[in-house]
């Protein structure tokens, strides 16, 4: 009978000594220090090729749309997602399909599966992820 008293016991132990929970502090830096720096290089390079681009960054997101003609052409929004191991950044994307009719948003995470935290994530990454999402979701316009 005491058995699952020693069971539960030892749960809560352990769920008391586990990692503290991650912060949003984590989420502010990786944008200070990751995102913004990577948003300027994107920036300054699409607007060698016509495009305008505009940045947005608060806290807890950064965002850059990119326009052509005077209309958005896509929209790459970074933010994090909260687990109870750490805070794994993902991209909300909106661009255009059906040659421009509809507007269609999308979620992709940087890397696949939850097996890394957000400080873990370099400029190149951010950039890379960009240009993979922006370059396949643009091409049929």
């Amino acid at each position: 009978m005491s058995d699952w008293k020693n069971e539960l016991g030892d749960f809560l132990e352990k769920k008391s000594t586990r990692r503290e929970a991650p912060k949003q502090d984590e989420v502010e830096v990786f944008i200070s220090n990751v995102v913004r720096p990577s948003f300027d290089q994107l920036q300054a390079e699409l607007e060698k090729h016509g495009r305008t681009v505009n940045t947005r960054i608060s806290a807890s997101s950064a965002q850059l749309t990119v326009q052509v003609h005077g209309a958005d052409e896509f929209v790459y929004r970074l933010q994090g997602r909260l687990f109870p191991d750490g805070i794994v950044p993902y991209a909300e994307i909106v661009c255009r399909e059906r040659k421009g009719v509809r507007l269609v948003k999308h979620e992709s995470m940087l890397r696949t599966g939850q097996n890394y935290r957000i400080s873990d994530v370099t400029m190149d990454e951010v950039i890379r992820h960009f240009l993979s999402n922006y370059m396949s979701r643009t091409s049929s316009e």
